[in-house]
């Protein structure tokens, strides 16, 4: 009997996978063996729940990716540039930060999977407002992968976005004015 249990403690599960439930009896015959005290069970309970808990923030519409690891948010909502950084902020996370080929490809396939509409040009993180041809990330960061469309960037814009071309996702700099559609991205739990 686990220390705790006589004084009504008992710890409860409920799963609805045979394989979770296997393994908890497991732990449980074992934690029995080694007397360990309630303490402990509540760590291996947290830890257990941590694991099975979905690492975003779904409540504010956010889907979890496992390649890259991250949790996004595509706001169909039309905003300028400096809104749509504040709408992702508001939520305790940022405009998308494409910084490698693997990023690129998980947002291109969000056009793929119909999430974005072929005419969507959604905000990214990224601006050149401070040296013109300077692209930086909001936390100044250097950007040092790009993706840009043939004739960009061009000077027609601070602001970063993005756009289906020929079934390519490419980089555009654009009027940071301009109302579109943004990605949010926000760390795991």
């Amino acid at each position: 009997m686990l220390s705790g249990e006589s004084q009504g403690l008992e710890p409860k599960v409920v799963v609805t996978q045979m394989f979770v439930v296997s393994v908890l009896l497991t732990f449980r015959r074992w934690m029995e063996f080694q007397k360990m005290n309630i303490a402990k069970v509540a760590v291996v309970v947290v830890v257990f729940e941590m694991c099975t808990k979905d690492p975003c923030p779904t409540e504010k519409g956010y889907k979890f990716s496992s390649d890259p690891r991250m949790c996004y948010r595509v706001g169909l909502d039309k905003m300028n540039h400096d809104d749509a950084m504040a709408a992702c902020q508001n939520d305790g996370g940022f405009l998308i930060r494409i910084d490698s080929q693997k990023k690129q490809d998980y947002v291109a396939q969000l056009y793929q999977e119909k999430v974005m509409s072929t005419s969507s040009q959604p905000w990214i993180d990224g601006a050149d407002g401070d040296v013109e041809g300077e692209w930086r990330f909001t936390d100044e960061t250097l950007m040092t992968y790009q993706h840009w469309e043939s004739s960009q960037p061009n000077q027609d814009g601070d602001c970063l976005r993005i756009q289906l071309c020929n079934q390519k996702v490419e980089w555009w700099d654009h009027n940071c004015d301009e109302r579109h559609e943004y990605i949010c991205e926000t760390p795991t739990a």
